[in-house]
């Protein structure tokens, strides 16, 4: 019973957040994390960050492609394995 009233509670008045938080969890593409940051009052999230991996591999793209013909950017993009839906978060 108690568990359904804590279900409820975060439900309806959102996760207390009391501190600065970073949570890291690991992926088949790389690093995938999470970044809390409560509001003024302290009680709840007021920004909360996703941090995917998709955004960071995509940054090693300019030292990849330095050098190499434009019809090859095809191959380098696939072979990062890139999903461009993440990278916009």
């Amino acid at each position: 019973m108690e568990k359904l009233i804590d279900h409820f509670l975060n439900s309806s008045e959102g996760y207390r957040v009391r501190r600065l938080g970073y949570f890291a969890t690991e992926c088949p593409k790389g690093e995938f994390g999470f970044f809390v940051r409560p509001n003024s009052m302290g009680n709840t999230a007021g920004r909360f960050r996703l941090r995917s991996p998709g955004f960071f591999n995509l940054s090693i793209l300019e030292n990849l492609s330095d050098k190499q013909q434009l019809a090859d950017l095809v191959a380098i993009l696939g072979s990062i394995d890139l999903v461009l839906g993440e990278v916009d978060r």
